[in-house]
């Protein structure tokens, strides 16, 4: 049988590709996304920790912040130079430990850092966790809902306890035991709206996928896995838009009805498969193959000499002789070909083809019959 997305994918662009989205490839998409996300990341931490170094050496800050600073220059140094060789797992625990620093940094800020480096580390720690968490849900397949409560538990709990046991937050207003229940609230929000997110994304892709899908069947001969005759209709309707010309071929299995008759539709039906798949591995990659109906296959060849179009039909013709004259029952087909000229209807080239294809019969069958652009016919006989 043929290949059932390779002459639709290949060979008729006005098809929407199918992707086949499986929950692998949403996972795999995502992965990717994240890793770039990460990336951009962490040469944004690499940064900024550069610029309050430098602002640090020149006597901005406090010498706490410029130790940390340096920390993080170190740090996303590291993760620069070696990002070429981290894989989807390194980056999965890149991306833990950036998450466990930003919280260790944001506990340090409540718990034992000066009140002038305080606001600084919640700061830090309330722009940088939220991206964080959105790559985590990117890298560990929509696990936000875990993470994020997680994250927001042990930033709240520091809070409380922090707003709790230091006196000297107390100018700042950091001492309301209401700030810790807002950032653990607060954050897990945020997960489960990145949860919801996640999962509709990923009802989304498989939806466009099923579409995809469909549409490709309406497009494919179920039998053989061809083109049918609708994707032929609307390839030609295109073709007319422009100026290119091409030519159409009729093929038809010689002596089916017979074969139907002697052996039943079920060899009926192989016979079909296999002439289909004969023809498919004999034409050129960009040419259009379909099942036209019953037993007649076309196939629509742009940009062609005369000469050439007979090549290619002598040599549809004796693959599929040469394919199955060791079988019980050897195959043959029968071959009209037509050219489209300059402005003239597709149907009209049809019909020619089919013209000729009814000369090919008469005259013995297992033979190409080309039709001249005047609409005049030329018999080929088959090589010795």
């Amino acid at each position: 049988m043929a290949d059932p997305t390779r002459p639709l994918r290949a060979r008729l662009p006005f098809i929407k590709q199918p992707t086949a989205l499986t929950a692998g490839d949403v996972i795999s998409a995502d992965a990717r996304s994240a890793s770039r996300m990460l990336y951009i990341l962490s040469a944004f931490a690499w940064g900024l920790a550069a610029v309050v170094v430098a602002t640090g050496f020149a006597g901005y800050g406090t010498e706490i912040s410029l130790r940390i600073a340096i920390g993080w220059l170190a740090m996303m140094s590291v993760v620069l130079l070696f990002w070429p060789r981290l894989g989807i797992n390194g980056q999965k625990a890149l991306v833990v430990v950036i998450i466990l620093a930003l919280v260790g940094r944001w506990a340090y800020a409540w718990l034992l850092a000066p009140p002038a480096d305080t606001v600084i580390g919640l700061v830090i720690g309330l722009l940088y966790l939220p991206v964080l968490i959105t790559i985590a849900t990117l890298l560990f397949e929509g696990q936000s809902g875990v993470t994020g409560t997680l994250v927001g538990a042990a930033m709240g709990v520091t809070a409380m306890v922090g707003g709790a046991i230091r006196d000297d937050l107390a100018p700042l207003y950091l001492d309301d035991w209401r700030i810790g229940p807002l950032v653990l609230m607060v954050y897990v929000m945020y997960a489960w709206l990145m949860s919801i997110w996640s999962r509709e994304r990923a009802s989304l892709k498989t939806v466009e996928s099923q579409l995809e899908g469909l549409s490709i069947a309406a497009f494919t001969d179920k039998l053989t896995g061809l083109a049918n005759r609708r994707a032929i209709e609307q390839h030609l309707e295109q073709l007319s838009l422009g100026k290119q010309r091409y030519a159409v071929m009729m093929a038809d299995i010689d002596h089916f009805k017979q074969i139907n008759d002697r052996f039943g539709h079920d060899e009926g039906d192989r016979v079909l498969k296999d002439i289909a798949k004969i023809m498919d591995a004999s034409v050129r990659s960009h040419d259009v193959l379909a099942r036209w109906g019953g037993e007649e296959f076309i196939l629509i060849v742009e940009s062609i000499r005369h000469s050439e179009a007979k090549r290619i039909a002598e040599n549809l013709r004796r693959s599929v002789e040469l394919a199955t004259e060791q079988r019980d029952i050897p195959l043959t087909i029968s071959i009209g070909v037509a050219f489209q000229s300059s402005g003239q209807p597709s149907d009209i080239v049809i019909n020619e083809a089919d013209n000729c294809l009814y000369t090919a019969k008469r005259g013995g069958r297992n033979k190409v019959v080309m039709g001249e652009s005047d609409t005049s016919v030329n018999i080929v006989t088959p090589d010795a």
